[in-house]
């Protein structure tokens, strides 16, 4: 009788854990100059932020309302840290869901990156995740 309370007793115990969401960072806090191919910062320019997690189903980019920011006088813009709050057992479900929908959509993995138009059209730097987000965003002005 003791093995088979301490048996349901762990079975409990890992589901409520499973329960607890916790945080995981899809993408840090991101400081980026926006310049010209010369170096000239681009002021009041409007960048936006896009992240999503093809595998959980989830973008904390746009679960927010400051996706979209403009360059200060000296052509920075700041991006805060995002996070995915999820509990692990939504993170297996969304995961097995996503991974039998891939044939549907074919994404699996995460993307994150900054876009915006430049004198030459549409721009877009991406973020990959584990290494150093890029610092210098190019505009081109001429081609």
């Amino acid at each position: 009788m003791n093995q088979k309370l301490l048996l349901v007793s762990g079975a409990i115990l890992a589901l409520v854990i499973s329960l607890v969401p916790f945080n995981t960072t899809l993408v840090p806090e991101w400081q980026l100059r926006v310049v010209n191919e010369t170096g000239v910062p681009y002021a009041g320019k409007g960048v936006r932020q896009f992240c999503y997690s093809y595998t959980l189903g989830v973008s904390p980019c746009h679960d927010s309302n400051d996706f979209m920011r403009e360059t200060d006088a000296s052509g920075y813009v700041v991006f805060p840290e995002r996070k995915i709050h999820a509990s692990l057992l939504s993170r297996i479900l969304r995961t097995i869901y996503n991974f039998v929908m891939i044939i549907a959509d074919g994404s699996f993995g995460e993307s994150v990156y900054v876009d915006a138009t430049g004198p030459n059209g549409y721009e877009r730097l991406e973020y990959l995740h584990g290494r150093p987000a890029p610092e210098i965003f190019v505009l081109p002005s001429t081609r």
